[in-house]
């Protein structure tokens, strides 16, 4: 199916998932205006306060994986699905929680939202990779995730004109106050939060039921890329790691500075209201906001770097030894397993006019032979995509060079040799077929009889 073909079957679903960015960022950002709603409504301390993001992020963090889990079994509606009835049922629990006016009811209530918005974002952001041509998947991602600081403008907006009021009351003035007035006054400010999250709840459950009934791609990430992997796998890419690491102290920082804006402009500024600080919150995501669409904007005059995969492999269009890497094996420097890059596509092979079998699918065992795997990393399976894509465009051929340990016979079979009695399918074959027995009997990375082919 061609690219277009598939934009226009998807879109639907193209619009609803932009729709889940939107969606979150609001969630996300309300959390700030409830901050300074709760202290005011249940007269709590500002670390009292930060149980709003504590308990909303506890959601986040164990759901995610289980998460992830469900859209691999079960497809990415069932996920999308699941997220948004979760995501809708905590804001309609505020209902209830301001009847009774607990603040351990709100926490529940936020907590049930996070789980929600965990799926949501674990399957919004690959799905939204898929649904087009995988060449502009990740400038359609960034585009979709630019909804995000929409939706955080539009949540602080809501909090500010429906949920916070404009009336400043000081420790010496509720004091004065008669019990029944100051009963009403913190009742008040208690219900305020009902109404608005009792639409955003009703409007999440018209998403879900949208949800239900739009077409999403029905393959499964195992299904695309090989045998399922197992969770522990990612830990060894340090990379993956590293940036797992960065992304912690990075919503830290970000929640944490915009928790606390509303509540340091009042310190700053004596007697300002909720309503008002919240300016200084709004025009901190507007520049926020601004941000995200222009280096959007910018990723599409900015050439990137060569596509690599998380094992050091790089991607790269023409050349006259690509038909032989592209299907051979690819060993990083101290990796305990190689890398199987699936064989050259058989549509491609029928344009060239070659017959012959197909190059064999199966898995194949490592360097120590104690195991058969095939690759099931789902960032790799989208780099081989990529690659094959490449490959095609270019129409001679592409070069997959791993690592520090690709191995080589030291001439240049394929595409482009010169030589029209040497058949570069046949080559391939022979040659992922060599390197599949080479590695499995007494092969270790970096060795090879000929030259080594990373880049780096």
């Amino acid at each position: 199916m061609s690219g277009t073909t598939a934009d226009r079957k998807y879109v639907p679903a193209i619009v609803l998932t932009v729709a889940l960015f939107f969606l979150w960022g609001m969630a996300n950002n309300l959390n700030d205006i409830l901050i300074a709603q709760f202290k005011k409504a249940f007269t709590l301390t500002d670390f009292q306060t930060s149980f709003v993001q504590q308990a909303f992020y506890m959601g986040y963090f164990l759901l995610a994986v289980p998460a992830a889990l469900v859209t691999r079994a079960k497809g990415y509606k069932t996920a999308i699905v699941t997220g948004l009835v979760l995501y809708a049922a905590g804001a309609l629990l505020f209902y209830p929680a301001a009847h009774y006016g607990e603040y351990l009811y709100f926490l529940a209530a936020l907590f049930v939202i996070a789980c929600g918005l965990a799926f949501l974002e674990t399957s919004a952001n690959p799905l939204m990779t898929e649904l087009g041509d995988l060449k502009t998947a990740a400038k359609r991602l960034n585009w979709a995730q630019a909804a995000n600081p929409v939706g955080t403008v539009v949540g602080v907006l809501i909090g500010k004109y429906f949920i916070l009021s404009e009336i400043v009351h000081d420790d010496s003035t509720v004091a004065a106050m008669t019990p029944a007035a100051r009963e009403a006054f913190y009742r008040s400010e208690v219900v305020a939060v009902q109404t608005p999250y009792l639409v955003i709840g009703l409007v999440v459950l018209l998403f879900a039921v949208a949800a239900a009934v739009i077409r999403f791609p029905e393959h499964r990430a195992e299904e695309t890329v090989g045998a399922p992997s197992r969770f522990v796998d990612v830990f060894r890419h340090p990379r993956l790691i590293f940036a797992t690491i960065t992304q912690f102290f990075y919503v830290g920082a970000q929640v944490g500075m915009w928790s606390y804006t509303i509540r340091y402009a009042q310190a700053n500024v004596p007697g300002m209201a909720e309503h008002d600080a919240a300016d200084y919150l709004f025009a901190s995501l507007v520049l926020f906001g601004i941000g995200r669409f222009v280096g959007t904007a910018l990723m599409g005059r900015i050439a990137p770097s060569p596509a690599r995969d998380l094992r050091g492999g790089e991607c790269r269009a023409g050349g006259h030894r690509g038909a032989r890497r592209w299907t051979g094996r690819a060993v990083r420097a101290g990796a305990r397993e190689p890398v199987h890059v699936d064989p050259v596509p058989d549509d491609l092979r029928a344009r060239h006019g070659r017959a012959g079998p197909a190059p064999p699918r199966g898995g194949v065992a490592d360097h120590h032979g104690d195991h058969r795997r095939r690759c099931a990393d789902r960032v790799d399976g989208a780099h081989l995509r990529s690659c094959r894509d490449r490959y095609r465009d270019a129409g001679a051929g592409g070069v997959f060079s791993g690592g520090a340990g690709v191995r080589g016979e030291g001439r240049a079979d394929g595409f482009g040799s010169g030589d029209p009695t040497d058949d570069p399918l046949s080559n391939q074959t022979r040659h992922a077929e060599e390197s599949s027995q080479d590695l499995a009997t007494n092969h270790h990375p970096g060795e090879g009889r000929g030259p080594v082919g990373g880049r780096r």
